[in-house]
């Protein structure tokens, strides 16, 4: 499973120094076992696997690759709010929008569970709900609660220092909205209502795919919603 022979090396003295530091025989089988996860998690890169593919190369069930990898992330790895946002952001390539007569949602798929109960922690401080009772790994946020994420999360991004004064007067018309009421959650949600009355009712990509995180993003969506919609349907 680890192919390079340096980080065999590595990974026998983190375990020896791990497992002798604790007291020798102190560590439950569970504990030894979630150390070695661990180690190859680091050394063998298994965080790029998927849980099932994962199960079939530890020849375990998907269910315990999934506490094992809770249970690492909260004992040897825990991730920053920089490295959420990064999985919160990749999670959204793979995004989709459900629409129905009453409701309209993203739908979120992220396989990660430690990241995934982050990500919902975070709602709940923003006083809003997530939805993962059809599927755990899927996290269901009505547009209003994502675009409250997604504001969050770039809430270093100043609308009135990244766009320049033309395209501040193409948002205020497109959102017919004075600039002070222009933010990053008014321009994501009005994508979003964009995109989902031009598709109608269903199950379809949520077509962002392009977010990288960055301030850019403001400007590409600023370039989709002046490209796809129209002042009268938003």
């Amino acid at each position: 499973m680890i192919k390079n022979k340096d980080k065999k090396i590595d990974f026998a003295d983190k375990f020896l120094k791990e497992f002798v530091d604790n007291g020798f025989g102190v560590l439950s089988k569970r504990e030894t076992e979630l150390l070695v996860f661990h180690l190859l998690s680091d050394l063998a890169e298994l965080d790029s696997k998927s849980n099932y593919e994962l199960a079939l190369t530890l020849k375990i069930t998907p269910t315990k690759v999934k506490n094992y990898r809770f249970e690492r992330r909260l004992r040897y790895s825990q991730l920053t709010d920089e490295q959420i946002k990064k999985a919160f952001i990749e999670g959204l390539r793979k995004s989709n929008i459900k629409i129905n007569k009453s409701s309209k949602f993203i739908l979120l798929s992220i396989e990660d569970s430690y990241i995934r109960e982050a990500i919902k922690a975070k709602m709940k401080k923003l006083n809003h709900f997530s939805d993962s009772s059809f599927n755990s790994e899927i996290i269901s946020l009505d547009f209003d609660a994502f675009s409250e994420l997604m504001s969050y999360y770039y809430n270093d991004c100043k609308i009135n220092e990244v766009l320049d004064d033309n395209i501040l007067k193409h948002l205020k018309e497109l959102l017919n909205k004075d600039e002070d009421q222009i933010t990053f959650k008014s321009i994501t949600k009005a994508f979003l209502e964009g995109v989902a009355q031009k598709a109608g009712e269903g199950t379809f990509s949520a077509g962002l795919s392009f977010l990288t995180g960055g301030v850019s993003d403001i400007k590409l969506l600023f370039n989709i919603l002046k490209n796809h919609i129209s002042k009268k349907n938003i």
